[in-house]
């Protein structure tokens, strides 16, 4: 009993503030939801961090998420946010970009990853009725960043052009705001959206990577 007592009151902010996450995730999603590996993140000198926990449906373990709290929880107080419908999002429009990316590159080049960080003003918005990735994207456009991680084996002749004609596509069909980055035996290409945004035809990239490697 001694321990126990011990425990919890080393602990028992912890798991209150945990079960706090929980509950957020199954008012706002209408599910259950498990969440793990509590930690606070962000601290430092004079700052305090902010309590985090890695989450995921208790039907699907794969689909792994976190959720935070920017307010003053050792108040009493909340301000949660959570990344769940950003995965669900990576995971229906992989196919998609995964096709896109072989058409342009002519198979050449694959996807590795992707992924989606929408603001906050997307995730307030978004409840029990989480919509396709198109329709989010259509709806939130810029409100919402993509980052495609693509890589290939050997050094890739042509790239600049291929670089542009992914951007361009992407950024027509999808509307958000857009980063690449580009792996082969030669380059190293890290695109924010500002560098897309500004690049108006193959020889800019072209001119971004002479700069970049000379």
């Amino acid at each position: 009993m001694l321990i126990a007592a011990i425990y919890l009151l080393i602990n028992g902010g912890a798991l209150i503030e945990q079960h706090k996450m929980a509950q957020y995730l199954k008012e706002k999603y209408g599910k259950e939801f498990v969440v793990e590996n509590y930690r606070i993140e962000g601290g430092g000198i004079g700052v305090e961090g902010d309590p985090y926990v890695d989450a995921y449906p208790v039907d699907d373990s794969s689909l792994r998420f976190e959720v935070w709290n920017r307010a003053d929880y050792r108040k009493g107080e909340s301000a949660y946010s959570d990344t769940y419908p950003d995965r669900i999002w990576e995971r229906e429009s992989r196919n998609d970009i995964a096709n896109l990316v072989s058409k342009q590159f002519g198979g050449r080049v694959r996807l590795k990853s992707i992924r989606i960080n929408s603001n906050i003003e997307v995730g307030r918005a978004i409840t029990k009725n989480i919509p396709s990735y198109k329709d989010a994207f259509n709806k939130f456009g810029r409100k919402i960043y993509m980052t495609i991680s693509l890589e290939n084996d050997v050094n890739f002749d042509g790239l600049s052009e291929h670089i542009y004609r992914v951007a361009s596509e992407i950024r027509k069909q999808m509307g958000v705001m857009l980063a690449i980055d580009y792996h082969d035996s030669l380059h190293e290409l890290w695109l924010e959206d500002q560098d897309i945004s500004n690049m108006k035809s193959s020889s800019d990239v072209d001119k971004y990577i002479k700069r970049r490697w000379g």
